[in-house]
């Protein structure tokens, strides 16, 4: 038994080495179909696929909230609401704050008002003081004149036409008391015949009477005229005068003391109105204060958020809204790696895909590295975004225009061995794997900076189980 076990086991181990060295032989002659395409020399752009964020631009986004800290009474708008400029967008609890500004400004009315009658009576007084002044020396100097006059008058005597005057009233007062006198002889005369009763005589008597006083009168006139005025007549006229020269002084004196005292009067009255400025100052004031607590919109917008509402407390640093004015467009910040960041040039056109709404932009701005992520922030202006919000996300392209020709391949001809990057290059019925140092990649295609030429084949299918010496068929050949 022992022998024959012994006969068996060498022929085991003879079968079992045979048939790998069959598989091997089979595997030498064994003939892969390939794919493949030619290299060819071309300009090929970069594009560069990244994404994003739909963001306000620069000096169109408002956050909006209390100056001082404080509890919001309300919030009148949510996300996506329209807002014009100075609509009440959210208020907070200042009641007192506006009951003094109230106050303040009733205050302010009600001195405003005082001040401006106060200033208009002043303005009367003075208005009189100048009138009565100006009547009462126009009356002092007439009787000052008046005087003079009569002084002249006085001192110079009667003049001749004056005594023919006096003289001819002599002359008429004699002829009608002579009148009088035949006719009381005549009535006498009747009245013992009985023709006329008594009181007829006692009327001529007392007419005869009147006459004989009256030719007293112009005789003592002519004689007075005849002579001339009396010394203290003179001095009393000449006093009259001074009395009213004096009166006028006194006049003239009163009167600029009563015109100053008004004027004094109307500049205090003027200088009142710091009190009524100040006062309209502090309710300018307070009123500012209590218009704090109504937080107002700055343009015309759409709320892109709300971050706090009623019962939360605001402060200069906790805005309660973010409102943004998408009327001339938004921006899309996306990052990218500093060396993508390199061949992007400032005005390249970018597509921007939100949900399915396409819209097109440019780049305005290139950042500066992150200091954490290194990645380098790329902002495009999106001057019509359509209906597209702040706050989307998206997913950009951009279009590098290439520097050059270069030798372009599928970008699938490119496998990894070994942390290598190669292509497997067809010549003839044989496979050779060459190193490459690749370039841009656009879409399906990639530069070759080197190691492939224009015009040789490159293997596109079939290519990742080839050694380099692998025989190989192209398809459809």
């Amino acid at each position: 038994m022992r022998k024959w076990l012994l006969w068996i086991l060498p022929a085991v181990l003879v079968t079992g080495c045979a048939k790998p060295a069959e598989k091997e032989a089979e595997a030498l002659e064994t003939v892969a179909e390939v794919s493949v395409a030619k290299a060819t020399v071309r300009q090929l752009p970069t594009v560069l696929d990244f994404t994003g964020q739909f963001v306000p631009r620069e000096g169109h986004v408002a956050r909006v909230g209390a100056t001082l800290p404080n509890r919001i009474a309300t919030v009148t708008v949510k996300e996506g609401d329209p807002v014009t400029a100075g609509m009440v967008v959210a208020t907070l609890e200042t009641l007192a704050q506006s009951a003094t500004a109230r106050q303040l400004s009733e205050a302010a009315t009600a001195a405003q008002s005082e001040f401006e009658t106060n200033l208009r009576v002043a303005q009367l007084q003075l208005e009189t003081a100048v009138a009565e002044a100006a009547s009462d020396i126009s009356q002092a100097n007439s009787n000052l004149k008046i005087a003079q006059a009569d002084y002249v008058k006085v001192k110079s005597g009667s003049r001749p036409q004056e005594i023919a005057s006096a003289q001819a009233a002599v002359r008429q007062a004699v002829i009608a008391r002579d009148q009088a006198r035949r006719e009381l002889v005549r009535v006498e005369a009747l009245s013992k015949e009985g023709f006329i009763p008594a009181k007829d005589v006692e009327a001529a008597r007392e007419t005869l009477s009147t006459e004989e006083q009256a030719v007293l009168v112009a005789q003592n006139a002519l004689e007075l005229a005849q002579i001339g005025n009396r010394p203290e007549e003179i001095a009393a006229a000449n006093e009259r005068v001074k009395a009213a020269q004096e009166s006028l002084s006194t006049v003239k004196v009163t009167a600029t003391k009563r015109i100053a005292t008004a004027r004094a009067t109307v500049e205090g009255a003027r200088r009142a109105e710091s009190t009524v400025q100040s006062k309209r100052s502090e309710a300018a004031s307070a009123t500012a204060t209590a218009e704090t607590s109504r937080i107002r919109s700055p343009f015309n917008g759409v709320v892109s958020k709300r971050i706090l509402n009623p019962g939360d407390e605001s402060d200069n640093l906790t805005p309660i809204l973010e409102i943004t004015d998408a009327s001339k467009g938004l921006d899309f910040v996306a990052s990218v790696s500093s060396a993508q960041a390199v061949a992007i040039k400032l005005g390249l056109p970018a597509t921007i895909d939100a949900d399915g709404s396409f819209v097109a932009g440019r780049t305005v701005n290139i950042g500066n590295a992150d200091s954490a992520t290194g990645l380098i922030s790329v902002r495009i202006s999106i001057p019509n975004p359509g209906k597209v919000r702040s706050g989307t996300f998206g997913k950009g392209r951009l279009t590098i225009p290439a520097a050059g020709n270069s030798v372009v391949i599928p970008a699938i001809a490119v496998v990894d061995r070994d942390g290598q990057s190669v292509v497997l290059v067809q010549e003839g019925d044989t496979v050779h794997v060459v190193p490459v140092i690749t370039g841009v990649k656009s879409g399906n295609l990639i530069s070759i900076r080197s190691g492939i030429k224009q015009g040789q084949s490159v293997i596109t299918e079939g290519q990742y189980e080839l050694t380099d010496g692998a025989k190989v068929r192209v398809k459809g050949s």
